[in-house]
């Protein structure tokens, strides 16, 4: 991991250099540096990344964006990771609530926001809710 690591480090400051913080291969980039983080449980780390990442899709592509939305995923299985529940849930409902919005109640992407809503509320223990 730490190869990785220091690859996507320096892969993220390049583009960050070249192509500027909210380009689309540079909060990719992020992204991907946040996976590492999450995959060597520096939760905290990768939290951070994916909060940031979270405000630059935002602003690059809107909050609807399926790119700002797939981030806020993210964000939110790495809040289940640290056991803050709560977080979790309201991001997940947020992406629920933009996928129903734009694409309606039966589409795909609505029906995959809903299962991880679902496990974040049957890991959290709401399990009436879930």
């Amino acid at each position: 991991y730490q190869l990785r690591e220091e690859d996507a480090r320096m892969k993220l400051t390049d583009l960050q250099a070249k192509l500027g913080p909210e380009h689309a291969d540079t909060l990719s980039c992020l992204n991907d540096l946040a996976s590492v983080y999450r995959n060597q449980r520096k939760f905290s780390m990768a939290e951070e990344l994916l909060r940031r990442s979270v405000r630059s899709h935002e602003s690059a592509f809107g909050p609807d964006d399926p790119r700002t939305l797939n981030a806020i995923s993210s964000l939110a299985i790495v809040l289940v990771d640290q056991n803050k529940f709560r977080g979790a849930q309201a991001f997940q409902q947020k992406v629920v609530e933009s996928y129903e919005r734009m694409a309606g109640e039966t589409s795909q992407e609505v029906q995959e926001s809903r299962k991880l809503l679902v496990y974040l509320l049957r890991v959290s223990g709401s399990f009436a809710e879930a």
